[in-house]
């Protein structure tokens, strides 16, 4: 096999990656999210949140990877393309990391927020919707 070959194949598997990815830390992030009482939800479904986020980071890699393994290929037809496909990419690539701050801030809101019982603020659930909105 060779190496333009070898390079197709991964950047193949990397889409996949890519894909599956995303779909997956949908499934491990939405339902915890979308409930009406997603502040307490969250803290008592924190692994299933960080498994989702690994999997978003996982997507974030994949996207950049497949923009590098591309740069080459893409190269050899015009390096203005190459160069502003890797760019385009490395931005997509941010939408799912800033998903992962979001998550990761929720979890730590939602920690606050079930240990304060009923002395909670109702500013934990502004800054909750917040978040929530600029996960989304």
């Amino acid at each position: 096999m060779n190496s333009l070959r070898k390079r197709e194949v991964v950047i193949g598997i990397l889409f996949i990656i890519a894909t599956a990815g995303s779909l997956v830390a949908g499934a491990f992030e939405e339902p915890v999210l979308d409930g009406s009482d997603y502040l307490t939800d969250i803290s008592s479904n924190e692994n299933q949140l960080i498994v989702g986020a690994l999997l978003q980071l996982t997507l974030a890699a994949a996207v950049v990877l497949i923009a590098a393994f591309l740069f080459p290929i893409l190269k050899q037809q015009d390096e203005g393309i190459a160069l502003g496909y890797f760019g385009f990419r490395t931005m997509e690539a941010l939408t799912p990391v800033i998903d992962v701050i979001c998550v990761l801030m929720l979890i730590t809101l939602s920690r606050d927020f079930v240990s304060g019982g009923s002395q909670a603020s109702p500013s934990f659930e502004t800054t909750g919707a917040v978040l929530l909105g600029a996960r989304d």
